[in-house]
């Protein structure tokens, strides 16, 4: 199959068309928002909140009959999630309720069972959740938020690690990686497993022993045949684009990030999805048939919980821990499930794009090659979300650290604005060339170390408006130092031009904050710096906004 595209004048897709005539239409507002999708599925709609927002907020979706409507806080948090149908009463109405600690972290939800409670330790990781029927589960972590020890109602799980921060043992498993520190056997006494990578890193297969002794560490000499699981193909992006799971072989025809289409092995559509505004946001989805319309519904994380009909009925419905392991899920169910990815049952691995992750791990089967000093949990390499899976989504499965995109764009707008700014006030007799490299290579270290100390905060503090002000207030305050010590080498420090830089920092990051909120851009985590992919210019422009709104700021108050 193939997937044609048809542009608008501001180069957004406005259509796109599969070689088996499955058709998406889009259709923007006037803030570049996506307000209607229409297909053979049907349409759907979104509305924002425009009243005293910077940039438009979601406000409601609505697929067929299903509408999901958004309620946020003063600092742009989801406080309500609710679902109604045209044919429910409003004792129907799914209502998901969150509320949060002082760092921001969801601190509890109410939903249909009652009142499930998080918390948390002081790099914010997930250390307990009590359950509405009063089950609790709890977390512990070494240094480098490698999970240590795992206790709940099942019992006791102890974790231990390499110096690689390899998972060696979890309870009464054992594990074996290769060169890469790639997961390629595990084996409980009972049961072992083989993973198969090419030589990208990709996973490729998965095969299982059901008796007989598996060496440790792996090895085929003297071990029964392996039984294949599953295998996978991938395209030239890294997509996953064919699946054989026990001979039944599944292809799949990916709309940039997403699945649009899947088909059997002669190529007959089997299967059609919309999607959101959103990653990983399924709205809809069948079996190429009206009868068989489902339309998903999702928590705030996008994990889908359950699927309605044209009808309103309730096909589907699915329970997960707070890392996305099956607490009930049907096994025929053809939705996604953690953070709306793909769950295999025949493997219990979700794939998350460029890397499987093990929900009854929390963590990935293989490493991140890229890992930031600045968030300690990702130096292991295998960590999901930071262990926070109630706040940060990961739907690249790459950590792409923030602080190099910010590092950057810092250094472009210092060098400008320095450079502008020795031409524009140093008298034409005074101009030297060594003087404008000066301010010109100055600025741009003053830039990248302010961008760069901005974006760290955006890690601890998140997205939003109250992410974007402390990340502006420290770049602010950071450029203020730099600037005074390197480039006008005073004496002393002016705190009052600190104090001016940083509110001037402040307000310019809450105002981008919002923007990219609006946006839909996803708040500081990998799924943020994935999206420099997806939505090219305009994603970049709303991080470089941040540092245009400070450099004005900065230049009309000197």
């Amino acid at each position: 199959s193939t997937l044609a595209y048809a542009y608008d004048s501001d180069g957004r897709v406005r259509r796109l068309e599969t070689s088996a005539g499955t058709y998406i239409v889009y259709g923007y507002g006037r803030h570049g928002e996506l307000e209607r999708i229409g297909s053979p599925l049907g349409s759907i709609e979104l509305s924002y909140n425009t009243e005293g927002q910077i940039a438009p907020q979601l406000a409601q979706v609505r697929a067929g009959q299903l509408a999901t409507a958004y309620s946020y806080d003063a600092l742009g948090r989801l406080t309500e999630l609710s679902y109604t149908h045209s044919r429910w009463s409003r004792a129907e109405a799914v209502t998901l309720r969150y509320a949060y600690d002082q760092a921001g972290n969801v601190a509890s939800l109410q939903d249909a069972q009652g009142v499930t409670t998080y918390s948390y330790d002081v790099l914010d990781q997930l250390v307990g959740v009590r359950y509405p029927d009063g089950g609790q589960v709890s977390y512990a972590y070494d240094a480098v938020g490698n999970r240590t020890r795992m206790a709940g109602p099942s019992g006791v799980v102890e974790y231990t690690y390499d110096a690689a921060n390899q998972l060696l043992q979890a309870g009464n498993t054992r594990f074996s990686y290769d060169a890469n520190g790639h997961l390629i056997s595990a084996w409980d006494g009972q049961r072992g497993r083989a993973y198969l990578w090419d030589y990208q890193g990709r996973l490729r297969g998965v095969s299982e022993w059901k008796s007989g002794a598996l060496p440790y560490p792996l090895s085929l000499v003297g071990a029964e045949r392996p039984i294949p699981l599953a295998t996978y193909e991938y395209d030239l992006f890294g997509h996953r684009v064919a699946q054989d799971a026990g001979g039944q072989v599944t292809g799949y025809l990916v709309d940039r990030e997403h699945v649009v289409e899947a088909s059997d092995a002669a190529g007959t559509v089997t299967a059609r999805a919309i999607h959101g505004a959103g990653w990983d946001e399924l709205r809809a989805t069948d079996r190429n048939d009206a009868a068989s319309r489902l339309f998903p519904l999702a928590d705030a994380m996008g994990t889908v919980t359950g699927a309605v009909d044209g009808q309103g009925q309730l096909r589907y419905a699915a329970r997960y821990d707070p890392w996305g392991a099956p607490l009930d899920r049907p096994a025929d169910s053809p939705l996604p499930g953690f953070q709306g990815r793909p769950y295999d049952p025949a493997t219990g691995l979700y794939d998350f794009r460029a890397r499987a992750y093990d929900p009854t791990l929390g963590r990935f089967l293989s490493p991140d090659p890229e890992t930031d000093p600045y968030a300690p949990q990702t130096l292991n390499g295998y960590a999901f979300g930071f262990n926070n899976p109630l706040r940060y989504r990961d739907p690249t499965g790459r950590v792409i650290p923030l602080i190099v995109v910010a590092a950057i764009a810092g250094a472009a707008f210092g060098a400008s604005y320095y450079s502008s700014r020795y031409l524009f006030s140093t008298p034409r007799d005074c101009w030297t060339l060594a003087g404008f490299g000066k301010h010109l290579l100055i600025g741009a270290a003053i830039g990248a170390i302010a961008g760069a100390a901005g974006a760290s905060v955006s890690f601890l503090v998140g997205g939003g408006a109250l992410g974007g002000a402390a990340a502006g207030a420290v770049a602010g305050f950071t450029q203020s130092i730099f600037r005074q010590s390197l480039l006008e080498q005073r004496q002393g420090i002016d705190w009052t031009d600190v104090a001016v830089s940083t509110v001037v920092g402040g307000v310019a990051g809450c105002m981008a904050g919002s923007l990219a909120a609006g946006m839909g851009i996803p708040p500081g985590t990998s799924s943020e710096a994935a999206d420099i992919g997806r939505y090219g210019v305009s994603f970049v422009a709303s991080k470089l906004f941040t540092g245009y709104l400070g450099l004005v700021g900065y230049a009309m108050t000197h």
